[in-house]
């Protein structure tokens, strides 16, 4: 019998897009879900904050591939 996963996105951490975004698109492309881009600021944003683990490696994966290290979380679990 598989173990029911139990794990509360709210338990998640928070990702964030810092004011120094090149907006180079790595972010939203790694996670679609969780990032988009914004068109006036020319930067990228969180669209959405994990709501699965999939979603959760995922923003992860994006803030190690962003080139100028500006994803930043809260709370995190890692």
């Amino acid at each position: 019998m598989e173990k029911e996963n139990t794990a509360n996105p709210v338990n998640f951490p928070q990702f964030f897009v810092g004011a120094d975004c090149l907006s180079c698109g790595a972010c939203w492309k790694e996670a679609p879900s969780n990032f988009r881009s914004h068109d006036i600021e020319a930067s990228a944003y969180v669209y959405r904050q994990p709501q699965s683990e999939k979603e959760l490696q995922e923003c992860k994966a994006a803030q190690a591939i962003c080139p100028v290290a500006i994803i930043g979380c809260i709370n995190s679990l890692s």
